[in-house]
């Protein structure tokens, strides 16, 4: 199992410099946070469900059927300690940066299910951590 994880989370160490090259370029290029210039928009569009999948890898043993209150605690218990958290927080960081970055290109609505169940769970895990 960890052998198909390995080439994902491979694939996105790289993109994370690859990401936050193109959007501190597009920052640089005088637009606002989160402006890319057109020409980097391919290179996030390819990365995005690479950081999808592997945020949602986490949670491979979660009922994500499960709503509000007992859903949440099924996708933290997941991440049973502050280092798991940690690593999923920092993917999840990329992967909203792409997200903001993209929106609200119509290129995201496949996505949009899995990312907002995703937001969710960071924010849930935030709230518990103050």
């Amino acid at each position: 199992r960890d052998g198909a994880i390995e080439p994902v989370a491979g694939g996105l160490g790289a993109a994370q410099g690859r990401v936050g090259r193109v959007l501190q370029e597009g920052e640089l290029l005088g637009g606002q946070s989160g402006d890319v210039a057109d020409s980097h928009v391919p290179e996030l569009v390819a990365q995005l469900p690479v950081a999808l999948e592997k945020c949602l890898s986490y949670f491979e043993a979660c009922d994500r059927s499960l709503d509000g209150y007992e859903g949440l605690i099924a996708a933290q218990d997941c991440l049973p300690n502050d280092e798991r958290r940690d690593a999923f927080a920092s993917d999840f960081s990329i992967l909203s940066r792409i997200w903001e970055a993209l929106s609200p290109d119509p290129i995201l609505t496949p996505y949009e299910k899995d990312y907002r169940w995703l937001a969710q769970v960071y924010e849930s895990l935030n709230v518990d951590c103050h």
